[in-house]
């Protein structure tokens, strides 16, 4: 196999087996065949790869090299299938019927679609100001809890209830008026609202909660909790069974009710991770000294907080990543990750961190087997979910790597981040549609986001739509893009047009530092037929793009995308050819390395 061709709709794909689509579509749900969605959902668009189908025909047929057309003809005979058609028909009706049957029982709050709900931030009412953190710690473990049940409801992040919230100007603490709440609930989606009110009685906290419809603001149901701050998760775990029950939800098995660490410590940790929401929305640098010194405090009173100590290992990340890549950030990581997971090595928080040690140190296949951990231990923790999405296409596997981010965003998290990573996952594997419809989404969100209005515009040139592109860049400059963006992805639009002088006039600026813009850099020169340099710029980022972006360069999904029309001229030539093969080794050995993920 030198390239790995797709196969980008049901026609396609029925086409290649030589059945109808109706019968793949079947095939897919009862034998598995390999089918992928651009977003998760069952009714999103879908695509396939042909080797991952010929693997799947070998599987099923038993025979390797049998004959894709009729291996059905080998496992059932036409004779039969009439009567095995009838029979599952029959058997399906009859479980259908007694799975109703059984039931009936009472489902307090029917809804005809799944859920969409929103955790506000919980209303501190006990007069006690040390008490504030609760405000934000007790809805964001709230939604940790209800997003275990995923695949019955949508319950959003505290970064996008956070972010939607500031965005319409609602302060902290405040219940938001029902103007506000409207507002709120049109711009994330939310069908349902949980809002709350912390009292104290004693030793014990109460809270009361109201479920209400997101469009009336009819309260729908309301229930209550109580608890000590000694036993805040158990105070949780009601709530979540409480608000599952309403919707006719199981709450499945009880979460771990014991506190990781003191409730002083807690105290702390939950004060750091509030301050690290705001700082992936704000990005602001206070926030994230804030986090830091947080966490520090949390170990000062509970040295043996292994929460904590994995808490400042993303914070000094965060200033690796952040601020210059000083190595002395990333080892101090490094330093954390470890003695969180000394101290809690069956923590799914732990694995994580030690996976991206090895990660950045480039030993992936280290990598793979703690973040493999990770999902072991916690398979529906958001944070586990998005981490290994982000491993996976960081390493070229963008086909599960999109998997997994349309399994965080059904969940919840439907930040623009999330979005946007989606997005280039599937920009990088030529499914511009899909691309193009997140890249929408976020701007839906934020009209004012001047580099993703470059990245829309770069998909629309990659799509040919050069007219269209070039309006979106004209609004992109308008509104400040990050270093000089829109001068660069107009660089890809003069190249597709031919326009040679502009487009190296464009690229001038950015050449001394190709690592960081390689992708743009060799498409300008792959469209305008300087192949040396085009060849010469693959060729090293491939060698040395990770030391300074952390980012490996040229994967072979990239780089097989027939549909990037900048490499056309490029794919004719021995030495493309030679990459192309060396990178696809590459790739067959990461997915076969990687399979449990």
């Amino acid at each position: 196999m030198s390239t790995r061709e797709l196969l980008d709709s049901w026609k396609a794909i029925s086409t290649y087996l030589g059945r109808t689509a109706r019968t793949c579509q079947r095939w897919e749900e009862e034998l598995n065949l390999p089918v992928h969605r651009l977003d998760g959902s069952p009714k999103s668009r879908v695509f396939a790869y042909k080797d991952e189908i010929d693997r799947w025909l070998e599987k099923i047929a038993g025979e390797k090299g049998e004959e894709k057309a009729g291996f059905w003809d080998r496992v059932l005979p036409r004779p039969r299938r009439f009567a095995v058609s009838a029979v599952l028909t029959a058997l399906i009706v009859i479980g259908v019927l007694g799975w109703r049957t059984l039931n009936v029982g009472p489902v307090r709050l029917g809804y005809n679609t799944r859920p969409a709900v929103a955790v506000l931030p919980f209303v501190n009412d006990t007069g006690d100001r040390s008490l504030d953190f609760l405000g934000e710690s007790l809805p964001a473990n709230l939604i940790e809890g209800l997003q275990r049940s995923a695949d019955h409801i949508t319950v959003f992040t505290p970064e996008v209830v956070a972010d939607s919230l500031r965005k319409l100007g609602v302060a902290d603490g405040i219940d938001p008026t029902a103007e506000e709440l409207r507002a709120f609930a049109l711009r994330t989606g939310a069908g349902y609202l949980v809002s709350a009110r912390i009292a104290k009685s004693g030793n014990k906290l109460r809270v009361a909660y109201e479920l209400r419809d997101a469009a009336t603001l009819e309260t729908l149901a309301s229930g209550r909790g109580a608890d000590s701050e000694r036993n805040l998760p158990g105070l949780g775990e009601q709530l979540r069974a409480s608000i599952l029950s309403t919707f006719g939800i199981p709450a499945g098995p009880a979460r771990e009710t014991v506190l990781p660490c003191s409730p002083q410590a807690n105290r702390y940790y939950e004060m750091a991770r509030s301050a690290e929401r705001k700082f992936v929305i704000s990005m602001a640098r206070a926030e994230l000294d804030r986090m830091t010194n947080l966490f520090r405090e949390a170990l000062a009173a509970d040295p043996s907080c292994a929460l904590a100590f994995h808490g400042l290992g993303d914070a000094f990340q965060f200033h690796y990543v952040y601020e210059g890549h000083a190595p002395s950030m990333l080892e101090a990581a490094f330093e954390n990750y470890r003695k969180a997971h000394d101290l809690a090595p069956d923590r799914a928080e732990t694995s994580l961190g030690l996976g991206w040690i090895q990660y950045f140190q480039q030993d992936n296949a280290r990598a793979y087997t703690h973040f493999k951990r990770a999902i072991e231990l916690d398979p529906v923790n958001i944070r586990v979910l998005t981490d290994v999405a982000v491993f996976l296409n960081s390493v070229g596997i963008q086909e599960r790597s999109v998997e997994y981010f349309s399994r965080v965003i059904r969940a919840g998290d439907t930040s623009a981040g999330t979005y946007v990573l989606r997005a280039a996952a599937y920009e990088d594997m030529g499914l511009y549609e899909g691309a193009l419809a997140d890249y929408d989404r976020v701007i839906k969100m934020d009209p004012n986001d001047g580099a993703t209005r470059c990245r829309r515009a770069r998909v629309l040139i990659l799509m040919r739509r050069f007219t269209e592109a070039d309006e979106e860049l004209d609004v992109a400059r308008t509104l400040n893009p990050p270093e000089s963006y829109a001068q660069i992805v107009r660089a890809l639009l003069h190249a597709a047009r031919g326009e040679k002088k502009a487009a190296l006039a464009a690229i001038a600026p950015f050449r001394p530092r190709p690592a960081r813009y390689y992708n743009y850099l060799t498409r300008v020169y792959a469209a305008l037929g300087m192949k040396d340099e085009a060849i010469e710029t693959i060729e090293q980022a491939i060698a040395g793009s990770f030391a300074e972006t952390q980012e490996y360069a040229f994967f072979f999904p990239f780089l097989n995308n027939n549909r990037d029309h900048f490499f056309d001229k490029l794919r004719g030539d021995r030495r493309f050819a030679e990459i192309l093969k060396r990178e696809e080794r590459k790739h067959l050995a990461n997915l076969e390395a990687f399979v449990g993920l």
